[in-house]
């Protein structure tokens, strides 16, 4: 989550489910391995002036569960102050708890950010954290770099470009290799790599869109995200179908219609269809103390609990918010702590 607002989305059935099954599709052998095997215990820690700080308390009690940071800023532009911010959570994190891994995001781009603004700046930025936060913590702590954009907003020359006929995969490939959005995010990859071999995570929103939806599958299949995390935004909205699109996901390593089917179809004239690392971002906030909200947030742990074996995050809210209390009685990260250490 780039915000601690609550979304509001409209959920389709017929759109998440494939209207013709593919033979055996759940049990699909895909072209080619996925592109990491990493696993993670990880939390969102948001930074910035624009956002709560973390006590060193706090790092403590997330370190019970978590051994994966990810530094995020919900900010779109990056001022020498933020670059400091970053700096100074990851060595806070870093004092705190000495075995931690960081993982350094990218400043934010939604869904009104113009294409304009998927630029050099966005390595630039990365330049700079690396630099404040210096080498030797760099090199010993700093595992990834996380890409902090929710999902692919731009579509290539023609934004209403709907995916449908016979050849949809040929229009879908087309379009995301001339993507501003897709080559910035290799852009990012080529970085990370550049920069001490560092893995990408990605944690894109599962969307109702049918068409954003293909796309959100092509750039998964492209595995330039070494690890995506799949936000269901079930505990948000209260419907069930994304939960099980990332449910099916996770399971087959590819992105998934809630019958099992992929979205890019086996054995494509154009696409090949590869295995992903794929996981879960798990959801929670301050609204955990209605019975409601916390029921769905109690159903992501019988759903996802069985892929231990996969990467996981934590979206808690703001540092503040991860004090509060749920309606079990316990405090946000203590949810972290007791599913982390129960996998």
């Amino acid at each position: 989550m780039n915000s601690f607002m609550k979304k509001t989305k409209a959920w389709c059935l017929s759109l998440l489910c494939g209207s013709v099954l593919l033979a055996g599709a759940a049990g699909l052998t895909t072209e080619a391995q996925a592109s990491s095997n990493l696993q993670m215990r990880s939390v969102l820690v948001y930074t910035g002036s624009n956002q709560p700080e973390y006590k060193t308390e706090d790092i403590v009690n997330l370190s019970k569960g978590a051994d994966h940071f990810i530094i995020v800023t919900t900010k779109t532009t990056a001022a020498s102050a933020d670059i400091t911010d970053f700096a100074n959570q990851a060595n806070k994190i870093v004092a705190a708890n000495p075995q931690a891994k960081l993982w350094i995001s990218t400043p934010s781009r939604n869904s009104t950010s113009s294409a304009s603004t998927y630029d050099a700046s966005i390595t630039g930025f990365l330049d700079a954290v690396k630099k404040a936060i210096g080498q030797t913590n760099w090199d010993k702590h700093v595992k990834g770099i996380y890409i902090n954009f929710e999902n692919i907003y731009l579509d290539g020359p023609d934004t209403g470009t709907k995916y449908t006929g016979a050849n949809w995969t040929k229009t879908l490939q087309s379009n995301m290799n001339d993507n501003t959005v897709v080559k910035t995010m290799r852009s990012i990859k080529q970085w990370a790599k550049s920069n001490g071999s560092l893995n990408v995570a990605w944690a894109p929103y599962v969307t109702p869109h049918n068409d954003q939806l293909k796309r959100l599958a092509y750039v998964i299949n492209e595995n330039i995200a070494d690890v995506v995390l799949l936000q269901p935004h079930y505990y948000f909205d209260g419907n069930k179908v994304p939960l099980l699109v990332v449910d099916k996901s996770i399971t087959n390593g590819y992105l998934s219609y809630t019958d099992g089917k992929p979205i890019i179809p086996a054995n494509d004239s154009y696409i090949k269809l590869r295995s992903a690392n794929i996981g879960v971002d798990m959801e929670i906030d301050g609204d955990a103390s209605k019975s409601d909200r916390y029921n769905l947030y109690k159903e992501y742990e019988t759903t996802f609990r069985k892929h231990s074996n996969k990467p996981f995050t934590y979206y808690l809210g703001s540092a503040t918010q991860m004090n509060y209390k749920s309606y079990a009685g316990k405090q946000l990260w203590e949810h972290l702590v007791e599913f982390y250490t129960s996998l």
